[in-house]
């Protein structure tokens, strides 16, 4: 009898466990879809028509440097392996993402394919 309660306690300890690593995923899922709501999606085509303001996106150095890394893995990936990326940035008027491929980097802007540019500075995040 002993052997068949440690069992049951066993099994309703990984049972929890369980559902609420589902629920954690679930809800993660759920707040990340909720972002992805606040960026209207554009084809990169759009972007020759956007005006840019001057000043940077990010105001945390820490996440400069991030975005910087992101940049650079970003156009290895894209030259290497053709690697699409989502873009999420900011223009005059909102948040807008797109999804493509980086050619080239330059100090300020990144290249995208029929030379299309978006500035670095105006970028909050890139998934790849």
């Amino acid at each position: 009898m002993l052997l068949f309660k440690k069992e049951a306690f066993f099994f309703q300890f990984y049972f929890n466990f369980i559902l609420d690593f589902k629920l954690l995923v679930y809800f993660c899922d759920k707040y990340h879809f909720m972002e992805d709501l606040e960026y209207k999606l554009i084809e990169k085509e759009e972007i020759a028509n956007l005006h840019f303001p001057q000043e940077d996106i990010l105001k945390n150095e820490n996440l400069i440097a991030e975005r910087s890394l992101a940049v650079e893995r970003a156009i290895s990936l894209g030259n290497l392996e053709h690697y699409k990326v989502k873009i999420y940035f900011s223009d005059d008027t909102g948040k807008k993402k797109v999804d493509t491929t980086i050619w080239a980097l330059t100090d300020s802007v990144i290249v995208l394919k029929q030379n299309v540019t978006l500035p670095i500075n105006r970028i909050h995040k890139l998934e790849i």
